[in-house]
């Protein structure tokens, strides 16, 4: 991984959030998906985006948004290593108060930062929370309603499989991060973070049957399943409140018309 540049113009030392965004071969979708984060109401926040090793014109429209804004950090995977591997890096450079993750095919509305420090503020005992997202497929769309994570009597929240939480429907303070070990591969990330349920169970609640997470049957990370992942390390130890807020805006990615977006013009069609 290396940084291709950063300004330090509009940043302050700590910002509120820290906006973490991988992308692979996204070009034509990408602007839209970053403008809907920079022209965010609430302007205190830092926008971390790893290309992870795309070749297609990624680099370049990239490079446009860095020249405009200096709240934008842009690092890069010479190869794909996947998006858990990715956000577990930009983590580490990540500078805000609270973390907060955008695929690079969806959007957030305009007043999301702005609703999130609300809640934050409203709620100053949690270092976590979860919401809804919006999901839009060409014919229809609907809201998926944020949901209560299984709370116990224990030290952060019972287990949980996907399905629950979903990138863009959580956020935590940086203070809570957990870093996976410095893992090259999302299969390694697999075995890796079903060791750490098997572990969990045989501490907290042994006879119970529970799914096994690794390369073979149920894994995480290649691509899909690394924010339930994250999400339910970050819960071990801290409380998950769940707000009664939809603020992303999810695309269905085998909807071709999302991809008809010309580069050069930044325009659609």
């Amino acid at each position: 991984m290396f940084l291709l540049r950063s300004s330090n113009h509009f940043c302050t030392t700590m910002p509120k959030f820290s906006i973490i965004l991988s992308t692979w071969n996204r070009a034509n979708i990408l602007p839209k998906t970053l403008t809907s984060i920079l022209n965010q109401t609430f302007e205190d926040f830092e926008l971390l985006i790893m290309d992870d090793g795309s070749t297609d014109g990624t680099g370049r429209v990239l490079k446009n948004f860095i020249n405009q804004d200096g709240r934008v950090k842009i690092f890069r995977h010479e190869k794909s290593r996947e998006r858990i591997i990715s956000w577990n890096e930009l983590m580490k450079e990540a500078k805000g108060e609270w973390l907060y993750f955008v695929d690079s095919d969806d959007e957030i509305s305009y007043g999301a930062l702005e609703i999130l420090n609300h809640n934050i503020n409203l709620y100053p005992d949690f270092k976590v929370f979860n919401f809804g997202q919006m999901i839009y497929f060409l014919g229809h769309n609907y809201i998926k309603e944020g949901k209560e994570l299984p709370d116990w009597s224990g030290e952060g929240m019972y287990h949980f499989d996907s399905g629950l939480v979903g990138t863009g429907g959580f956020m935590f303070k940086r203070e809570c991060m957990e870093l996976m070990p410095d893992i090259d591969n999302v299969y390694d990330f697999a075995d890796w973070f079903g060791a750490e349920v098997n572990s969990w169970f045989e501490n907290n609640d042994p006879d119970v049957p529970h799914t096994q997470y690794n390369k073979d049957d149920k894994f995480v990370g290649n691509p899909w399943g690394q924010d339930n992942a994250l999400m339910w390390l970050v819960t071990r130890k801290h409380k998950s409140k769940m707000l009664p807020i939809c603020v992303y805006i999810a695309y269905v990615r085998t909807e071709n018309w999302l991809y008809d977006f010309n580069v050069s013009s930044g325009t659609m069609g």
